[in-house]
């Protein structure tokens, strides 16, 4: 098993945690994690600024397609941002725990 974390930003507290409910209870992610930031970007022609909340969704590799999908249904913006980052090594146990959590 590979272990995936996959980042987006969305714009409210309460969608971040309504995302993270979801995929948690749906058995596709094994952690979930929302941290406000300060984004800056370019945006039709022009330098944006907002505030937003990352998601950072722990999950296994065979989930990711599984998880982008879910994220666009329930995400809100235009175009949603949407990473997905290979974790090179993880903690003792950490991949077996997030085995077990997920479908």
């Amino acid at each position: 098993m590979s272990t995936k974390i996959i980042l987006t930003t969305i714009d409210n507290g309460h969608r971040a945690e309504d995302i993270a409910e979801k995929l948690l209870k749906e058995k596709l992610a094994a952690c979930v994690s929302i941290v406000p930031i300060m984004s800056h970007y370019w945006w039709r022609g022009k330098i944006e600024r907002s505030e937003e909340f990352e998601i950072r969704i722990k999950t296994k590799e065979k989930l990711v397609d599984t998880v982008l999908r879910r994220i666009k249904q329930l995400h809100n913006y235009e175009l949603p941002v949407i990473d997905v980052i290979n974790v090179e090594k993880s903690s003792e146990g950490e991949e077996k725990w997030i085995d077990e959590v997920t479908k």
